[in-house]
């Protein structure tokens, strides 16, 4: 496993609950994210080579080799790979072990798939010749620009439907301060639309080209907290193999969504 690959590889994931990861390729599928699946983390050990320019998403719990012992492998094998644990197990053990390790993002099942969406955008994003051919050209140039959205008119990138007048208010309001340079804070219940708020707010400013970065901080143990916000460099304490970037970092010129 020494010779060294140059070229993009479709996303790898790894999931054994058949459920789950046809529901996970469905959404991939939904936004022309190229993948391949596995059941067992055996299987995808023969592709890490140097240079592979892909991003790894695994379960933790597998069948066999876990998700954990996959990554050790990729990190020696090559390290610069992005690696996405997910799990239903809220332990606060084990996402300390798998960031220590070099995972990239922890993500807790169940998770919002836009949240996957937007890591892998991070770390492995689309190629920019998709409209390259006259075909493509012209359904581009054919495509409606809007899309009538309750009793207005929003530009069809913002992909938010609204028909409740409240609905309808609060996106307006939304706008207004989407125009701004400030925090902001999105207030609801569990389940309530917080983050669909927070993207709408971060695709309709300013800084709509830049990157937008969600993360659940709940989910991070809070001797790690520090280190994911801001980063950490080579050594800077044990098991910090390589230096990594902080969210904020990784959010400059975006959003970050808390």
């Amino acid at each position: 496993m020494n010779d060294a690959i140059d070229q993009r590889f479709p996303v790898i994931l790894v999931e054994d609950d058949e459920d789950l990861r046809e529901a996970i390729a469905v959404t991939l599928r939904m936004k022309n994210i190229d993948f391949v699946t596995h059941q067992r983390a055996e299987t995808v050990v023969p592709l890490l080579r140097p240079g592979l320019k892909t991003v790894l998403v695994t379960d933790y719990k597998l069948p066999g080799m876990t998700g954990l012992d996959l990554l050790k492998i990729a990190q020696t094998e090559c390290p610069d790979l992005p690696v996405v644990i997910m799990t239903a197990f809220a332990d606060t053990k084990l996402a300390v072990e798998a960031l220590k390790a070099g995972a990239r993002d922890f993500l807790i099942k169940p998770f919002v798939p836009q949240q996957l969406i937007e890591i892998i955008s991070r770390y492995h994003p689309p190629e920019t010749n998709s409209a390259s051919t006259p075909e493509a050209s012209a359904l581009v140039e054919a495509t409606p620009k809007t899309k009538e959205v309750g009793s207005q008119i929003r530009p069809a990138e913002h992909n938010v439907i609204a028909v409740d007048p409240q609905s309808i208010a609060t996106f307006t309001r939304c706008e207004r301060v989407a125009a701004t340079d400030t925090s902001v804070l999105v207030t609801g219940e569990s389940g309530a639309g917080k983050e669909v708020i927070a993207h709408h707010i971060h695709k309709t400013s300013k800084r709509a080209k830049g990157p937008y970065v969600a993360i659940n901080c709940a989910a991070i143990p809070e001797t790690l907290l520090e280190s994911i916000l801001f980063g950490h460099e080579k050594g800077s304490f044990t098991g910090a193999t390589k230096s990594q970037a902080g969210k904020f970092e990784q959010a400059h010129k975006g959003t970050l969504f808390l």
